[in-house]
């Protein structure tokens, strides 16, 4: 019996592996640490190139070289990136320390190949020439690096190419080397191996060693010169004649030319280069120093197929000299460097555009190589663990063997029982199971004073054949069968049962029917198919749906006055009977079912107007005709007979089916039997008359019509005469005193899920993707309807979201309103925590995760990862209009406007959650008069009006702080003044401030004290902030020190706690600081100068202290807690 709740480690077998691979590979590596079992799973070689396979190829990897300038230490690194966010703002990308790799000064990068890079580390021996070089794999996502290659000396006139041969799964390294006497040899070195393998020369060098072979299709590929003087040439002194392209095959070792488009009439003036994209390999070249050409190869070794993409004019391009660098996007933008080393230009061949980027401020030379993020090589475990190996092995062994022993192989242990009662085990066991077993119904016949007993017998062909009488004697194989059953048929190893309740006054039938497995035990007894009332006239069939994954079972019921046929069409995954189409003709053997193949249900049927009313000598040929009803559709067609049928058949004819041929059976003039084979199903010219042999040959005076076919067509069993047409032989049986039916079968394991079924995997699959990254989750939603289904469903953005690390921040950022004659900007960056505080500057510049405003915006807060904005009117008299809507960053999602609510200038704002209305609020309170009342309103999300609140105690005192969320409420520092929003900081005394604390469940305030350690009034403003659970009071002492206290349990006024106190002078700075952020936990701290550009970052960890200046950023910026989601409320 099939399980109904499928362990842990048939999940690990199927569904994890799945849906991970999906998982971009930045987060699935974080992925590993959620248990042993995924760490198993990622780590494993079949998942690393599943994963592969699936991730987009839309990443560059870029190899950086600071100059060795005085004074300067030199760096050299790799930079990961997306093709996009380095063709939109190549700068803040080569800046950027997030996905920053350090290498040695001495390594050398060849290239990239499935997410590995191949790093050179060169040691030059000056005196004569020569170096020693080692090569190693480095996967800088991973952090995996290999073991060195062996030691190979070379001279420096050599040139380099990596890739991967498929055929021995191995990554291989190709130096080719040049003498001055023209000769090139070229070493080959395969990871993993012990020695370097010496290759036939190339019959030309590679003339520029800047150059590494292109990879593609399993070659490495170099643009060469054929000299036989060697490299001692002049470019000038080069003829067409002389340029050939070198593809080496990494499969064979071997080479051979590629010749250049025919295309080219003349040399280029300078030296041209090669370039990959996707699967196209690119020629690219000057023309006469006044243009750039570029050819495509579209099919890689065709050389018929080599087409100019473009010619571009250098005056166009506002160069005078361009030398082809790198190429993206399936040849569509081309990176080209100028005569300068930082000059690059971007040339976009869908709009002619050019875009001039100058990377001096950089101060870094770079090259750039295709790249797709992977988990190659991704420290594997040499000895995959038991979970590994459930996933493949066990299930790859248990699905050779034959179904019935497989059956008692679940009592080996639980995991044994889940792999084998899945239904993915049990569709690929079914896939490799033998198909020669045949299902025999058995029924004694009707002798008075017996019981009448019905059965069924399994059987292979051969013992069926061989002892028939035996066959259906054995009691192994035997299961009974209710009497008043009746088999429909049997398909994939389930048996249809029709179990018939008989009427007699009106000679109606009601019945039903369900699916059996016999070798399992199986019954869907539990759900068999509704009560459908028919007439005695009727014809069944019953098969499989491969595209709904359903078993139907379909009744055709004729009238027999009208001629009217009618169908029913049941699937034993639904609740109900569905009614098709008429046929246009009906079954004359209600005693034939349907014959399944190809996904159809097939009859011979009779069209005749007078209903079942019919005398077969009558009948005429254009009478007859085949129906085939397709499970997919639930519509019907007509297949013509076989043309070579000239005249009616003395006795009704019949169908068969036997492999994946339809045959036609039937007699000519009484005196010979005819079979007839449609070879290719549903194509009526491959009918073929497969045999014709004479009733005297069988030894019969008439014709017995077959009860079955065996091996393909080749043995016909006629009740108890075999016929094997490969030798014209006849056996006659004497059968056992039972009637029997044959029908195909196969032993199998199927066992159809009830729907439920179907929602326990939406479980494990909302289970598993609720631990995924948001930003990947929601490319995920394109895998299939079922997955965006469950990605779009509230509940899982809701277990998301609780499940997403809290380590992101939201950088509102804004232009200065100077000078007057630029355009205003306004945005959002989204940011790690990790990233900000490593490199505030490029963070801020980023162009990959920013996300544009109107000017007229302001961010309120953020929360759940959804931002609040607030669109203003300019103030009239001090009055504004406002009104306030929801963004969610990521995902795209902009709620509609609130109502428009008129306020002053003096208004403070709060954004939070309420989730015992599951609601997100936005609040204002505003100072109206001189008086101090504070009025406060409030707006859940979704709602049509304001509602107004019950007055402050106190006026929060700064507007450009807003309301702090932190369990359920908004918190703001309060002046309680009886002179309203009038008065001087000086004047004011500790007992006049408190924290507001407004409670977005009842929308009701209360007061917090503030701490009691705090014995005078700050010489400036104090101000709140939260990270995580914690809230924070951040104020000054004395204008010379910078404190720090915690509320540990909010809400609790006795567990504040001073968390820190460190003096200005320790932070470097004379004037004022104001606090700006806090990160983790408390332990950092983002300080903000008198001036707007200075910023102080404090860890307390270690009492370090980093200041940056960001006016060169040339923004001003808010920082405010955030979470990446899928929020996006109605």
């Amino acid at each position: 019996m099939a399980a109904q709740h499928p362990t842990a480690a048939l999940l690990l077998c199927e569904v994890v592996m799945e849906i991970l691979s999906w998982v971009p590979a930045k987060p699935v590596t974080r992925l590993k640490l959620v248990c042993k079992s995924w760490n198993s799973i990622i780590s494993h070689p079949h998942f690393v190139k599943l994963h592969l396979h699936r991730s987009p190829k839309n990443a560059i990897l870029l190899s950086t070289r600071t100059p060795p300038f005085p004074n300067k230490e030199e760096k050299q690194s790799l930079v990961l990136s997306s093709v996009e966010s380095f063709i939109q703002n190549p700068s803040s990308t080569l800046d950027a320390q997030e996905n920053r790799h350090f290498l040695h000064l001495q390594d050398w990068v060849l290239d990239s190949c499935n997410g590995l890079v191949c790093v050179a580390r060169i040691l030059f021996h000056p005196i004569n020439d020569i170096c020693d070089i080692w090569f190693r794999l480095l996967n800088p996502l991973t952090g995996f690096i290999s073991e060195n290659s062996p030691c190979l000396r070379v001279n420096e006139n050599n040139v380099f190419g990596f890739g991967y041969d498929e055929s021995s799964d191995s990554y291989k390294v190709v130096t080719v080397i040049r003498d001055s006497s023209g000769s090139v040899t070229a070493q080959v070195y395969s990871s993993g191996g012990s020695s370097w393998k010496t290759i036939n020369s190339f019959p030309a060098f590679p003339f520029s060693a800047k150059e590494n072979g292109q990879f593609i299709g399993g070659t490495l590929n170099w643009l060469g010169v054929y000299n036989p003087h060697g490299d001692d040439y002049d470019w000038a002194a080069v003829t067409l004649d002389m340029l050939m392209i070198v593809s080496f095959d990494l499969k064979s070792d071997t080479h051979k030319q590629i010749l250049l488009p025919k295309g080219i009439h003349e040399i280029p003036r300078q030296e041209p280069t090669l370039g990959v994209w996707g699967n196209r390999l690119y020629l690219l070249h000057d023309y006469n120093n006044t243009h750039f050409i570029a050819w495509q190869m579209k099919e890689f070794g065709d050389e018929n197929s080599w087409t100019q993409l473009l010619k571009i004019s250098f005056h166009h391009l506002g160069v005078e000299t361009l030398f082809p660098e790198f190429i993206f996007e399936n040849g569509n933008i081309f990176m080209l460097r100028g005569r300068h080393c930082f000059e690059e230009v971007f040339y976009d061949r869908r709009d002619n555009s050019v875009k001039r980027i100058n990377n001096l401020a950089n101060n870094s030379y770079f090259i750039a190589f295709d790249y797709v993020e992977s988990l190659g090589m991704h420290m594997a475990p040499k000895h995959p663990t038991a979970a590994v190996l459930l996933c493949e092995f066990v299930m790859e062994i248990l699905s050779w063997i034959p179904a019935k022993p497989v059956t008692r192989l679940k009592l080996v242990c639980k995991s044994w029982n889940s792999f084998i009662s899945h239904p993915h085990f049990a569709k690929l066991h079914l896939h490799r199971s033998p198909k020669n077993g045949i299902l025999l119904i058995t029924r004694t016949p009707p002798f008075p004073e017996k019981e009448r007993k019905q059965g069924i017998v399994l059987s292979s062909v051969e013992s069926f054949i061989q002892n028939p009488s035996s066959t259906l004697d054995a009691q192994e194989n035997r299961r009974s069968l209710h009497v008043e059953d009746c088999v429909v048929g049997s398909c994939n190893g389930l048996v249809c049962v029709a179990h018939s309740l008989f009427h007699p006054n009106n000679d109606n039938f009601d019945i039903w029917f369900r699916l059996w497995n016999p070798l399992i035990g199986f019954i869907s007894g539990n759900s068999p198919s509704p009560c459908l009332r028919v007439n005695g006239h009727d014809a069944f069939g019953f098969g499989y749906d491969e595209s709904s994954d359903s078993y139907k079972v379909v009744i055709a019921s004729r009238d027999y006055s009208s001629g009217t046929v009618t169908a029913q069409v049941y699937s034993f995954r639904g609740s109900s009977w569905k009614r098709v189409n008429n046929f246009p003709a009906f079954p004359f053997f209600a005693e034939d079912n349907g014959h399944f193949i190809g996904g159809t249900l097939n009859w011979i049927g009779l069209r005749n107007p007078h209903g079942g009313d019919y005398d077969w000598d009558a009948v005429t040929l254009d009478m007859l005709m085949i129906v085939s009803f397709d499970l997919k559709s639930d519509t019907h067609k007509q297949i013509l007979l076989p043309k070579g049928i000239d005249e009616i058949p003395r006795e009704e004819p019949s169908l068969g089916v036997s492999g994946n041929s339809l045959y036609l059976l039937h007699d000519y003039k009484n005196t010979h039997f005819i079979a007839w084979q449609m070879k290719e199903f549903g194509d009526e010219n491959s009918w073929t008359q497969l045999l014709k042999i004479s009733f005297d040959h069988l030894g019969v005076e008439m014709l017995l019509l077959p009860e079955f076919i065996f091996e393909n067509g080749n043995i016909f069993m006629f009740e108890e005469v075999f016929y094997d047409r490969r030798d014209n032989s006849v056996k006659r049986v004497n059968i056992n005193n039972l009637d029997f039916d044959a029908f195909d079968y196969v032993e199998s394991l199927m066992a159809p899920q009830h729907p439920t079924a179907a929602l326990l995997l939406c479980e494990v699959v909302m289970e598993i993707l609720s631990w995924i990254p948001a930003k990947p989750v929601t490319r995920l939603k394109l895998v299939c309807k079922s997955w965006n289904s469950i990605i779009s469903h509230p509940h899982f953005v809701k277990l998301h979201l609780h499940r997403s690390p809290k380590n992101a921040i939201l950088l509102s950022t804004r232009t200065p309103t100077f000078p007057r004659d630029e355009e205003k900007k306004q945005g959002l960056v989204l940011s790690s925590v990790e990233s900000f505080i490593q490199n505030p500057s490029s963070t801020l510049d980023a162009q990959e995760n920013r996300r544009s405003l109107h000017v007229e915006d302001c961010v309120v807060g953020s929360c759940n990862g959804l931002v609040c904005v607030a669109r203003f009117l300019d103030p009239i008299n001090g009055i504004i209009d406002i009104w306030f809507h929801l963004l969610n960053p990521l995902t795209g999602f902009i709620s509609e406007n609130s109502p428009c609510l008129r306020v002053n200038v003096y208004t403070a704002f709060g954004f939070g959650y309420d989730e015992s209305s599951d609601s997100y609020k936005v609040v204002t309170a505003t100072t109206r008069d001189s008086s101090g009342t504070v009025t406060a309103h409030v707006y859940s999300f979704g709602g049509s009006s304001w509602k107004r609140a019950n007055s402050f105690p106190a006026f929060p005192f700064s507007f450009e702080d807003n309301g702090q969320f932190i369990g359920g409420t908004l918190n703001w520092l309060g002046l309680r003044n009886p002179h309203g929003d009038d008065y001087d900081w000086a004047d004011v005394t500790l007992d006049m401030l408190m924290i507001v604390s407004f409670d977005l469940k009842s929308d009701t305030n209360k007061q917090i004290l503030l701490p009691k350690g705090i014995d005078e009034i700050p010489g400036q403003k104090p101000t709140l902030g939260v990270w995580g659970n914690r809230l924070y009071l951040l104020h000054d002492y004395k204008n010379t020190h910078f404190i720090a206290w915690q509320m540990k349990e909010f809400g609790d006024e006795n567990s504040w706690t001073q968390l820190l106190k460190i003096s200005f002078h320790h932070l470097g700075v004379v004037k004022t600081l104001f606090p700006g952020f806090i990160f983790e936990d408390g332990n950092i701290f983002m300080l903000r100068g008198s001036h707007l550009f200075e910023e102080v970052f404090y860890d307390r960890r270690d009492n370090s202290v980093k200041r940056v200046n960001f006016l060169a950023n040339n923004l001003h910026f808010d920082v405010f807690d955030y979470v990446e989601s899928l929020v996006q409320p109605c």
